[in-house]
């Protein structure tokens, strides 16, 4: 069982046994659901409450509800597996798209070796001759082939310094 790094423990909220989970995990909605199960650090539990609370998720496991019980959870790493995060056919997490050849009019210009989010904006790091940048979106990304590990760009040229 592959587990998937999601975020972490930044704290507790209030005395009623709420985590705060800080990730940039863009699939986070789907891991952090009551009824899902998560690993903090090795530690197996089950996601029982839900809150959306600054940009953050608020959780409660296990029906804990008391600060005492859960504040020895700060700073845990938040876990998943691809079975709890239930994707389709032809859904991904980002981290998938590591490894994979860049092509553009049947040419591979070279393979992506990194995932860069910068709040709204998701950039591809791509390793070629040179390092450089393409955003993921609709603009630059015609296709992205899962079975074949390629991702069919729209023309990217112009991205290549």
């Amino acid at each position: 069982m592959e587990k998937i790094l999601i975020g972490y423990i930044s704290g507790t909220h209030g005395l009623r046994g709420d985590l705060i989970v800080k990730s940039k995990f863009d699939k986070k909605d789907k891991a952090l659901k009551k009824g899902n199960t998560i690993y903090l650090n090795d530690e197996k539990h089950e996601i029982t409450d839900v809150k959306i609370y600054k940009n953050n998720h608020l959780i409660k496991i296990d029906n804990m509800k008391n600060i005492n019980l859960v504040e020895h959870y700060k700073a845990y790493d938040v876990y998943t597996t691809r079975e709890e995060l239930k994707l389709g056919e032809n859904e991904y997490i980002l981290d998938d798209l590591i490894g994979m050849d860049i092509e553009y009019n049947k040419t591979i210009y070279g393979k992506v070796i990194s995932i860069e989010n910068y709040g709204k904006d998701t950039l591809v790091r791509v390793k070629a001759k040179k390092e450089f940048l393409i955003p993921l979106i609709d603009e630059y990304i015609k296709e992205i082939d899962l079975k074949n590990k390629c991702i069919k760009c729209n023309d990217i040229r112009g991205l290549i310094i």
